[in-house]
């Protein structure tokens, strides 16, 4: 009896583990994807650090939102139903590596990569600013890179 619990408990943690090394694979090659598609980029007249902090408090002030519920109602045959959807939240990842040389923002909507900013140094006091974004159009991309310069720039006390 206690050998057969001891063999289901390996089990389920075998699986835990197999699943959640899964979704941590399944998540780096969603954003390896979001890497391979073109970039836009241009220079900050600021260090990358500071580039990089300022980006950092606006991203997580102003974009940052956790997913929420919100009722859907649906008219069937003469008779309104209420439903329950969830909106995914927007979620921002940051990472600074002084070694490399290298500030990562990571934006995610839901479980999916939709945008990542890069900050690298570039001369003396000068940033240069790489944005990837799930997107197409160039028009939305250069959009969101002349927001991700604005966000960089300074820190917000009240989000645009």
């Amino acid at each position: 009896m206690k050998r057969s619990f001891q063999s289901v408990c390996v089990l389920v943690l075998s699986c835990l583990v197999i699943a959640g090394c899964a979704t941590t694979n399944k998540r780096a090659e969603k954003h390896q994807k979001l890497l391979n598609t073109p970039a836009g980029s241009m220079i900050l007249p600021m260090d990358y650090i500071d580039a990089f902090a300022n980006a950092k408090h606006n991203y997580e002030k102003c974009v940052a939102k956790a997913s929420f519920q919100t009722p859907i109602y649906v008219n069937s045959m003469g008779t309104t139903i209420q439903t329950m959807t969830t909106i995914p939240g927007t979620y921002v990842k940051t990472d600074l590596d002084r070694q490399a040389a290298l500030a990562v923002i990571d934006i995610d909507t839901g479980d999916k990569p939709s945008s990542a900013l890069h900050f690298r140094p570039y001369g003396e006091n000068q940033t240069q600013l790489t944005i990837y974004q799930a997107t197409k159009s160039a028009k939305v991309r250069q959009k969101f890179l002349t927001n991700a310069q604005a966000y960089a720039s300074s820190q917000f006390d009240r989000c645009p």
